[in-house]
């Protein structure tokens, strides 16, 4: 058994209904992620141990670019009618935007994004009197009392 990691495969239907192969493309090795424009021309496919993104022509069923990018690509999002698509890395928080994937000589460029806001913890908050429930003193300009009558010291 040999094992082809980096294949985009193209199947039909024969006369009895089975799926059959009806094309191959080589391409980068550990092929992963597959994404496919809204007009079903263009399939970009991640690679993530060779660092590339490629993309296919598919009416021609040919490589039409390949680009390297930052470690370890995965996940593919193209936008309808867009002609640019974003790539997630296993590795980092930033994505890489692609621009031009419908020619011959694409762009890539880093989108920094910064940590999720859950895996940070939230920072402490001084805690203050409100002023629905603190009067101010004319005397001091701070709180004299709060809920009527009841003294208190002042509140920062």
């Amino acid at each position: 058994l040999v094992r082809e990691p980096g294949l985009l495969l193209s199947f039909k239907r024969d006369a009895q209904g089975s799926l059959i192969e009806e094309r191959r493309l080589t391409l980068p090795a550990d092929a992963w992620g597959l994404a496919v424009t809204a007009d079903r021309r263009t399939a970009v496919v991640s690679s993530p141990f060779s660092n590339r993104v490629t993309g296919v022509d598919l009416s021609a069923f040919t490589q039409r670019w390949s680009i390297e990018v930052a470690r370890e690509p995965r996940g593919i999002t193209i936008l309808p009618g867009d002609d640019r698509v974003y790539v997630t890395h296993l590795t980092r928080a930033d994505l890489t935007r692609i621009d031009g994937i419908g020619g011959s000589e694409p762009k890539a460029a880093d989108v920094a994004l910064a940590a999720a806001p859950l895996r940070t913890p939230p920072s402490p908050k001084p805690r203050r009197a409100s002023s629905a429930t603190a009067r101010r003193s004319p005397r001091t300009g701070g709180a004299s009392s709060f809920r009527g009558r009841r003294s208190a010291r002042r509140v920062c």
